[in-house]
């Protein structure tokens, strides 16, 4: 399979990852705010705090995503060019999603993910003296956001072909007794990711 194929496949199934993504924080952000009625006024603002919490995630996964969804379209604006520049030019672009996936991932955003969901325990619980209703939002807001970043796609970032054509994306690999070849992570610049 071509880079270029490898790309459109990986941009599909990052698509799709968003979309599901996006169902589940929306639902969570509606679920919430619709049972509003049907609950005790004590408890409303534990689901007021959880379904603002779900409608931010909900609008960070849904407009902001992943680089590679428009990789395809960059390759075929790419198809115009001369065959080295198109090559150069290919291997920049799903280069630089690749990278885009590997940084997605990093542990800034799980920091990220354990700080909102501890603001947010720590609002219910002391804000509003809902001690068990704070433990239960900031675990289930972390678990989920933990979820949503360990299911985002990665194939480019661990893609043996990629690694091998982009100078950038330096493989750590070892050649095994039989010739075999084992990627295990990517070096970007020197740098671990």
């Amino acid at each position: 399979m071509q880079i270029t194929e490898r790309v459109a496949t990986e941009a599909a199934r990052a698509r799709e990852w968003r979309y599901v993504w996006t169902a589940i924080n929306g639902l969570s952000t509606v679920g919430p705010l619709a049972a509003i009625p049907f609950t005790s006024r004590d408890i409303r603002a534990d689901l007021v705090a959880g379904g603002v919490s779900s409608a931010i995630s909900t609008g960070f996964t849904f407009f902001w995503p992943l680089e590679v969804e428009g990789a395809p379209d960059k390759l075929a604006l790419a198809l115009e060019l001369a065959p080295c520049q198109r090559l150069s030019s290919v291997l920049a672009i799903a280069a630089s999603a690749a990278e885009d996936e590997i940084a997605r991932r990093a542990w800034p955003w799980h920091a990220l993910n354990l700080g909102v969901s501890a603001g947010l325990g720590a609002v219910v619980a002391f804000g509003f003296h809902h001690p068990t209703g704070g433990v239960i939002s900031g675990v289930s807001g972390f678990a989920v956001g933990e979820a949503q970043l360990l299911t985002q796609p990665v194939g480019l970032s661990r893609d043996p072909l990629l690694l091998m054509s982009v100078p950038r994306l330096g493989p750590l690999w070892w050649q095994s007794a039989t010739g075999e070849l084992n990627v295990v992570g990517v070096v970007l610049e020197g740098r671990l990711p």
